[in-house]
């Protein structure tokens, strides 16, 4: 290894916090059997996959798994997933998919059933019946593609409605789950914290240089509740503090915390701060739930109309977007005449002229705090992104798209209310598109597949980018880009053409646009990394992708290397799959 490689490589670890010690002295030192040190040396291992060394990667990882044969993130690294209880390779996928007759039965059959919701909620049945679970639920979410509404379908899929949305059950335990644990750590820390700020106010310095010291002391990231909902609370030199103390944890919690503060403070030079600190983190850890709270302002309708039996129907009608769906609220009044005297109708008539005044000085009233929220959000979204758009929500939602690359298929979903009863909810989601070419090949069940092929219900080889797991997951949707440019990535073991937005796992860095990735970057693959030697922008051309269930990845290439699916990624802190930064 050349001089500048060793310091390349020395700078680098210590920039990322990692300790690069020798193979020979890893593979040498006696170690006790057991789950600890195999787990030490899978870190070890995708440490050098972050700076290249493939074979250093595999041995330590054949030494783990030596040591403990049924570790499984060792065996995952080494490119086998579990299936009916025994350890496969996935090279060896093709071989035992041929011996399956249900999957080969399935493959066939699938032909037979049309793209309609009646048929699509047929095949999950016949899945069902023949204990194929991934194409089952693959199949149920294609008949909520096709029909949103499906109630069956969605109870199947473990879906609940909240206040007149769907939203699914492990999502709503997620949400509660982060909840209870917010609320349990602000009650474990909040006597000390009013202590603590009781001494910021004592009017002896002695006792305030006390308590800040011990406020600066803190490094549980459990304190961040208390932080956020208490001291930064207090006063505006208080909030500072809370931003600078809460800043110091990189942990989503800690995101989520300066994300609020960065709009709901009630000091401008908090909420400036908080954008400041924001501004060095990964924009996918904040962005999308900042621009999720933009709304459009709400606009109204009304008109008047005759019913039966000499019935008055006054109808008003509100309606605004957000980002990912309208809302539209449609109130009705029937006033039903008694009589069919002047008196009742002049009556009806008042009556209806003060509901419209009511109704639109609420709407008034709604429309300027949205103003002033926008406001706020798009200011903390200028100084944390370095943007400088005006507060208007579509602005700022067709950045975002831009930025990353994205086209958006489909028109937004519709939620309507009439009167206090939500009735409908039309259309799928708009789908963002990022996407690669034509004849990239995806490594399923059953071998390679050319991605424009792929169908719902193909079980892809996906690893989950927290924990390192590798498994086959189905493909739930299936999507066309129109026309754009193509970035071709050429590596080591051949090359991989997207569009320029499309994300790929880079060791050491996550995922990474193909529009940024660059030469002697490390592609994660299955079995090992893979080198970009270079990339290009070069024609336009359609391409596809598609949706897969839970881990949202899939495998590309002749190389294998790791590719998101057509969802907008999530803010990760792992360097590798399955190894976060320490």
């Amino acid at each position: 290894m050349s001089t500048f490689a060793g310091s390349w490589r020395l700078e680098l670890g210590m920039l990322l916090g990692l300790t690069l010690i020798s193979a020979d002295s890893v593979f040498a030192a006696p170690r006790p059997v057991d789950d600890s040190t195999a787990k030490n040396l899978v870190r070890e291992a995708l440490t050098r996959e972050i700076y290249g060394d493939a074979d250093d990667r595999a041995e330590l990882l054949d030494r783990a798994s030596s040591m403990s044969p049924d570790y499984a993130p060792a065996m995952w690294h080494r490119g086998y997933l579990r299936s009916e209880g025994e350890w496969i390779k996935a090279d060896d996928l093709p071989a035992t998919a041929s011996k399956n007759r249900r999957l080969s039965a399935y493959l066939k059959i699938r032909e037979e059933y049309s793209q309609t919701a009646g048929d699509q909620w047929k095949l999950a049945n016949w899945c069902n019946e023949r204990g194929l679970k991934e194409q089952e639920r693959a199949h149920l979410s294609q008949v909520l593609t096709l029909d949103p509404e499906n109630a069956d379908a969605r109870a199947r899929l473990g879906f609940v409605r909240i206040d007149g949305a769907w939203v699914a059950s492990e999502d709503l335990r997620a949400s509660a789950e982060t909840q209870n644990r917010g609320q349990a750590n602000l009650a474990h820390w909040r006597e000390e914290m009013q202590e603590l700020i009781s001494g910021l106010r004592n009017r002896s310095e002695h006792k305030r240089t006390a308590a800040l010291k011990k406020l600066e002391a803190i490094d549980q990231l459990t304190a961040v509740p208390a932080l956020e909902q208490m001291l930064a609370r207090e006063s505006e030199d208080s909030a500072a503090l809370a931003v600078n103390l809460i800043a110091q944890f990189a942990a989503q919690d800690a995101t989520d915390a300066l994300a609020r503060l960065s709009v709901n403070s009630p000091w401008d030079r908090i909420r400036q701060q908080a954008a400041e600190k924001l501004s060095t983190r990964d924009e996918m850890s904040y962005v999308p739930s900042m621009l999720a709270s933009l709304y459009t302002p709400t606009m109204s309708r009304m008109q008047v109309f005759k019913g039966r039996s000499g019935r008055m129907i006054y109808q008003h009608v509100f309606y605004r977007e957000g980002q990912e769906q309208g809302q539209l609220a449609m109130l009705e009044t029937t006033y039903r005449r008694a009589s069919t005297g002047p008196e009742a109708a002049s009556r009806a008539v008042n009556d209806m002229q003060n509901t419209v005044m009511q109704r639109e000085r609420n709407r008034a009233g709604q429309n300027a705090m949205t103003a002033m929220m926008n406001q706020r959000v798009c200011d903390a979204l200028q100084v944390a992104v370095g943007q400088q758009m005006a507060p208007q929500p579509e602005a700022w939602w067709n950045w975002w798209n831009q930025h990353n690359g994205i086209f958006v298929q489909g028109q937004k979903p519709v939620q309507t209310f009439v009167g206090q009863r939500q009735v409908a909810v039309a259309g799928p989601p708009p789908t963002p598109q990022d996407c690669l070419a034509a004849g990239t090949k995806v490594w399923t069940a059953t071998g390679y597949k050319p991605i424009e092929e792929m169908a719902v219900g193909d079980l892809v080889l996906a690893q989950d980018s927290e924990t390192g797991e590798l498994a086959l997951k189905p493909v739930i949707r299936t999507t066309i880009r129109p026309i754009s440019r193509l970035v071709r990535v050429e590596t080591s073991e051949g090359s991989i053409e997207s569009s320029e937005g499309h994300p790929f796992w880079v060791s050491g860095e996550g995922w990474v646009k193909a529009r940024d990735l660059r030469s002697g970057m490390e592609l994660h693959g299955v079995s090992g990394p893979v080198r970009i030697i270079n990339a290009v922008q070069t024609s336009e051309e359609q391409t596809y992708n598609m949706i897969v269930a839970d881990f949202n990845t899939y495998f590309v290439g002749e190389a294998k290397v790791l590719s998101h699916d057509n969802t907008i990624r999530e803010a990760t802190l792992s360097l590798v799959p399955g190894m976060p930064k320490e």
